[in-house]
């Protein structure tokens, strides 16, 4: 399993940056990852606001779990690149995913 299975996709909310990381092969999910601001209003740490999996009949979901930790890793490097592959989506034309 390799880090390019991911997507991260940027959506800006209220003037603020919400980022989802999508997996994009089965077992396939998405995470809302959300900043937390300081005091002075700048973000800091990041945090997993929300898990979005498919409903599963056998009850797999052990299989999304356990790819948390690499969408994790995933977010922090592309966050420390300059989001190589996001998508920007703030709801203007032309700026949202195609």
């Amino acid at each position: 399993m390799s880090l390019s299975n991911f997507l991260r996709v940027e959506k800006q909310e209220d003037g603020r940056s919400v980022s989802y990381i999508l997996h994009t092969v089965p077992p396939k999910f998405a995470i809302e990852v959300d900043p937390d601001y300081d005091p002075e209003g700048k973000p800091g740490i990041h945090f997993i606001k929300s898990l979005r999996l498919t409903n599963s009949w056998r009850g797999d979901y052990h299989r999304c779990f356990s790819l948390l930790n690499r969408a994790e890793s995933f977010f922090r490097q592309s966050a420390g690149q300059g989001n190589p592959g996001a998508r920007h989506a703030s709801g203007g034309a032309g700026n949202g995913p195609r």
